[in-house]
């Protein structure tokens, strides 16, 4: 598997462990780094602290817009 494929899985796992919406942003972060270095050392890889960072950032975003989308959709659909 790719080194992307495990970043994106590791991240994956590590955002299920926390509820994003209910804790501030830095501490999210702190959590799921800590939780993407948890998933890499079961597997026996590891990653560097620029692509971590990278990862969270990039997921993060993507999971905001996600829920900006969400957002819309649901108030489009009350109109």
């Amino acid at each position: 598997m790719s080194n992307a494929k495990l970043l994106e899985k590791a991240f994956n796992q590590a955002v299920n462990q926390v509820d994003i919406s209910r804790v501030h942003p830095e501490l999210n972060r702190v959590i799921i780094k800590t939780g993407m270095q948890a998933y890499a050392d079961s597997k026996g890889v590891s990653f560097t602290s620029a692509e971590v960072d990278h990862t969270i950032s990039h997921g993060l975003a993507t999971l905001s817009k996600a829920g900006d989308d969400y957002r819309h959709q649901d108030w489009m659909m009350l109109r």
